[in-house]
C-alpha cells in the first residue's frame, strides 16, 4: 500500500506515469527497507533477551 501512495503522489505532482514510477517506487522501497531493518534488529534483540531468562 505504502509504495502504491508514494507512486500516487508523484503522478498527482506531475501527471507523468513513466516519471511517477521510476521517482515513486525508490523512495517507497528506501522506506520499507528502513522498517524491515528496525523490525529485525528488535525481533533479535527480543531472541536474545528471552534465551538469557
Amino acid at each position: 500500500m505504502f509504495v502504491v501512495s508514494s507512486i500516487h503522489e508523484e503522478y498527482a505532482h506531475g501527471g507523468d506515469a513513466r516519471r511517477a514510477v521510476r521517482t515513486g517506487s525508490p523512495l517507497a522501497f528506501r522506506v520499507v527497507s528502513a522498517a524491515a531493518l528496525i523490525m529485525v534488529a528488535v525481533l533479535r534483540a527480543s531472541s536474545r533477551c528471552r534465551r538469557r531468562s
